[in-house]
């Protein structure tokens, strides 16, 4: 719909002044950055059922371009199309997650009141992200038509696209686990909280004032699969700051530290069985190694004070 009102009011804006000809070209473009289309039933791509509505549109209009001129006009859709997503072919996967972050506010209004957004809310807004890069083909972001891009190139988007999908699978994956933690906690102990009771302000004053001031020491545990690409990202940040959310991910470093990329994995099935009511909080906790959800309790327990007795009352460390 959006692309569909953007072709519309550029259509009924420059009617008369540009030439019916080039508007059917420019809409082209437009259409062609509704993304993420794979193949349809007869296994043709977007581009080419592009090609075959610019020559019917092309023949009922009497506008007369040539078979060149239309491929033309596919090509220059596809060139635009693919600049339009663009950000999944960045060399740095911290700019790549970087841009992905800055979605996340437009999509949930509650993430634009820093500081006041609940546990829930935030849980919600990367269990949709998380679960669209789950399931979106990184085939089907980038296109070709004929000659454009050349092999190489388009060879070349593909293999960032499929690395930068994959790592933000899991580096979102590791951040929904994360707070499926906290809502289990918050569940336990009184029910849903801002994430700044428990985990602190994004701009601290002073040492004291954030969840990973109260961590233990840690690193990853000898035998426990990391990936560095992705441990890295959690321990450095993202490319850039955002307004709701810090660049680097303590409290989930620990958590990946402790459990891996297997442990992850299994524990992140669990918590979206207890985000749909199919698992209680108390049994989704049980599932981690107890000295893991001690220590986060204990973390808790001393940024949302008045939950301090009920932390430690649920989860006393082995």
């Amino acid at each position: 719909l959006n692309e569909f009102l953007s072709a519309l009011v550029m259509d009924i804006e420059f009617e008369g002044r540009v030439a019916d000809r080039d508007l059917l070209i420019t809409t082209a473009s437009i259409e062609a950055t509704i993304p993420f289309r794979g193949k349809n039933e007869k296994g043709l791509w977007p581009c080419d059922i592009l090609r075959t509505r610019v020559v019917r549109t092309n023949q009922a209009f009497g506008l007369r371009l040539d078979e060149q001129e239309i491929d033309d006009a596919v090509r220059s859709a596809v060139t635009f199309a693919n600049r339009d997503v663009r950000n999944f072919a960045e060399d740095d996967v911290g700019r790549f997650l970087d841009n992905t972050w800055k979605l996340l506010p437009e999509t949930n209004p509650s993430l634009r009141m820093s500081g006041v957004y609940s546990i829930v809310n935030y849980r919600i807004a990367l269990q949709k992200m998380e679960g669209f890069l789950r399931f979106l083909d990184p085939q089907a972001i980038f296109s070709r038509f004929k000659d454009v891009p050349e092999e190489d190139e388009y060879n070349n988007l593909l293999k960032l696209a499929y690395r930068n999908v994959e790592v933000a699978r899991d580096y979102l994956g590791i951040k929904l686990l994360t707070a499926a933690v906290l809502e289990a906690l918050a569940r336990l102990t009184g029910g849903d909280a801002p994430v700044s009771f428990f985990m602190g302000d994004i701009n601290p004053r002073e040492t004291g004032d954030r969840i990973e001031d109260y961590l233990p020491e840690f690193s990853p545990k000898k035998g426990v699969r990391t990936n560095e690409t992705l441990y890295n990202l959690l321990a450095f940040g993202r490319a850039g700051a955002s307004s709701f959310d810090l660049q680097n991910s303590p409290l989930s470093l620990f958590i990946y530290s402790e459990l891996g990329s297997d442990g992850y994995a299994l524990r992140l099935e669990a918590a979206k069985e207890m985000f749909k009511g199919g698992l209680n909080s108390k049994d989704f906790l049980d599932g981690f190694p107890g000295n893991l959800v001690s220590a986060v309790a204990n973390a808790c327990g001393e940024m949302a004070f008045t939950r301090k007795e009920a932390l430690a009352r649920q989860f006393q460390p082995e």
